[in-house]
Formats: C-alpha cells, structure tokens, sequence
C-alpha cells in the first residue's frame, strides 16, 4: 500500500486589483476501488466563499465566490491518498524512453501529425528545449510519485 501527499498550488498575479468571478475548482481526486482519500484541503486566498458538489461523473468540485478585489489569487489544495494498486509503473518503459528528452522516430513524429505542433510562441526558445528535436540535456526518466 501506498500513501501519497499531493500539494498542488496556482497562483495569479495581477497588475492591478481586479474582481474576481467565480471559479470552479477540481483538485480532490476521486476515490475508487484502488485509491482511498485519507484527507483533502483546498485554501483560497483571498478569502472566498467555498460551496461543494459532486458532478455527474462523481467527480468533488468547489466553487470559489469571491467578495473583494484583490491583484492576486492563490489556489493552494493538499490532498493525502492511499493507493491499493500494483506497484508502479504497471507497463514496462520502453528501452528509448529510459531517458528523457526522448527522441521520437521519425515514423512516430507523423503519427504524433498535429499534437506536435507547437501551440504557443516561444521567441525565448523555453517550450521547445523539452522537444524530441532538440539538444537539451539528458536525464533519466523518474516516476511523477514518490512513496511516503
């Protein structure tokens, strides 16, 4: 069994005060038969008025309604999982993807056709640096969990 903390937090930054419309927020994950929420937080600031349903997927959502105007918004959420599932990764890693950047064969770039066309500029050159095509620096693949 494993458990996991996640801490996820989005913030905006204003030049100015602004006001603030309602946000739907779905950061707690869904329970199921592999994976139990121990606890979750969700934290607003500023402060909001923060309402829960359940759509029709199951899925928690906040929704965050706002008094003030404020020239920031900071959406902090910790959720603490138990995990029932195999040990990760359930699928092996296949030998070209062991490191990463991994470069994509150049049958692969076709199948891939417009997923990887570049969505946003990028005068700095930061978005394509993590691009098959490139020459960024070479690390080994690491798993997104980490057991606690």
């Amino acid at each position: 069994m494993i458990t996991l903390k996640i801490h996820h937090r989005t913030t905006y930054r204003y030049r100015q005060p602004v006001s603030l419309g309602p946000h739907r927020l779905m950061l707690r994950p869904r329970e199921s038969r592999d994976l139990r929420l121990i606890s979750s937080d969700v934290v607003v600031t500023p402060a909001a008025v923060v309402t829960w349903a359940h759509d029709v997927f199951g899925n928690a959502v906040a929704m965050a309604n706002f008094q003030a105007m404020a020239d920031n918004l900071v959406i902090d959420s910790i959720a603490e999982v138990q995990l029932n599932a195999a040990a990760w990764p359930v699928f092996d890693i296949a030998a070209t993807a062991i490191s990463y950047p991994f470069r994509y064969s150049d049958d692969e770039w076709i199948d891939l056709g417009a997923l990887a066309n570049q969505q946003y500029s990028d005068p700095a050159g930061q978005l394509s640096a993590g691009r098959g095509r490139s020459s960024a620096v070479i690390r080994p693949t690491r798993l997104p969990c980490s057991k606690t």
